[in-house]
C-alpha cells in the first residue's frame, strides 16, 4: 500500500497543508480518480483502496464489478487483492465469475445496441474495441474459471478469446495456442467430441506457421492425441 500513501501525503501537502482531515484528503484523492475513469490503471487501483479505507462498501462493491477493474488487478499481478477486496462481501469464486460475466455480456449487448466506445470505457471499463485490452480480460477469466473449476464457463470465455484473436492476427500462433487451450478444457471434462474441432484446427494452424517438422506441431499433435 506504499503508492496509496504516496497519494495521500501528495495531497495533503499541496492541497490541505493546514489541516489533518483524514476523510477530506480522502475525498479529494476519490474525487480525482473518480474524474479519471476506471479504464485507467492508476484509478482502478486507487479508488479500490480508498473506498475500502473510508468504510463505504456500496462504492466499492460497483468499483470491482468493473471488468476493467478486473483486467487491471490480473494484469498487475494483484489477483490476490481484488479477490480480498471480494472477501468482503463474503463472495466465493462462483459469485465473484457470476458477476463478471453478467458484465461481459452486458457490455457485449451494449456494444451491439451502439453504445459508443467512449460510453463503454466509463459504464464498463472498457471497450469493445480495443482488442488487445479484451484479448487480456478474456485470458484472465478464462484462467480464473479453469482454475476455480468452473470449466464450462471458463470454455465459454476461451472461445470468445479465440474470436478476438482472430481479429487481432487471423491465423497466428495465438489462435492456435488458445484453441488448444479449449480442446484441454473440453477433455478435463471428458468432453472429446466438442474438443476435436479445436484441436484440429489449431493443428492446421501451426501446420502452416511452421511446416511438418516443427516443434510446435509436436507439442500441438500430443496435446491433440489426449482428445482421442
Amino acid at each position: 500500500h506504499i503508492k496509496h500513501h504516496v497519494v495521500q501525503n501528495v495531497v495533503i501537502h499541496k492541497y490541505m497543508s493546514n489541516t489533518v482531515d483524514v476523510e477530506g484528503v480522502r475525498a479529494v484523492i476519490i474525487d480525482y480518480f473518480t474524474d479519471m475513469g476506471l479504464d485507467k490503471e492508476r484509478a482502478a487501483l486507487e479508488l479500490t483502496y480508498q473506498f475500502q479505507e473510508a468504510g463505504r462498501k456500496a462504492d466499492l462493491l460497483e468499483t470491482i464489478k468493473s471488468l476493467g477493474v478486473f483486467n487491471t488487478f490480473f494484469s498487475s499481478g494483484l489477483e490476490s487483492e481484488i479477490v480480498g477486496y471480494w472477501g468482503t462481501f463474503d463472495a466465493d469464486s462462483r459469485m465473484i465469475a457470476e458477476v463478471y460475466d453478467k458484465a461481459l455480456r452486458s457490455l457485449e449487448a451494449a456494444g451491439a445496441e451502439g453504445m459508443t466506445t467512449i460510453d463503454q470505457r466509463k459504464v464498463y471499463g472498457i471497450s469493445l474495441d480495443n482488442y488487445e485490452s479484451m484479448a487480456r480480460l478474456l485470458s484472465h477469466l478464462g484462467r480464473f474459471l479453469s482454475r476455480t473449476g468452473q470449466n464450462l464457463a471458463g470454455i465459454d470465455i476461451l472461445k470468445r478469446l479465440v474470436a478476438v484473436h482472430e481479429r487481432i492476427n487471423p491465423g497466428s500462433a495465438h489462435v492456435a495456442s488458445i484453441s488448444l487451450r479449449v480442446a484441454h478444457q473440453y477433455w478435463k471434462i471428458g468432453y472429446y467430441a466438442e474438443g476435436l474441432p479445436f484441436a484440429d484446427s489449431a493443428l492446421k494452424l501451426y501446420t502452416n506457421l511452421y511446416g511438418h517438422e516443427s516443434l510446435q506441431l509436436a507439442d500441438g499433435s500430443y496435446q491433440a492425441a489426449l482428445m482421442y
